[in-house]
């Protein structure tokens, strides 16, 4: 998903030649576990403080799904990239 009302946070050092080129990327990757009585789950991203985040993408990989069914669903793999907006100063 994306924000149109906002340009990303840069990062001329980066040397990526994906789509986030010229991003300041964060990543999380890690394994969540959820109770059998829970039906959802959240996750604050609270790194962009007020500017708030211009680009967000979740990845499900095969490992993950395979995780989730070994552990009925107990356990999922969450990997997320996002980016925060560029502050107004």
């Amino acid at each position: 998903m994306k924000n149109v009302y906002g340009d990303p946070e840069p990062d001329p050092v980066s040397d990526r030649t994906d789509y986030y080129r010229m991003m300041k990327v964060r990543e999380i990757d890690t394994v969540i576990t959820i109770k059998v009585t829970d039906k959802d789950f959240t996750m604050l991203l609270d790194k962009c403080g007020p500017s708030g985040i211009h680009t967000i993408e979740y990845r499900n990989t095969f490992g993950g799904v395979l995780l989730s069914a070994v552990t009925f669903g107990r356990k999922r793999r969450v990997r997320v990239k996002y980016v925060c907006m560029k502050s107004n100063n």
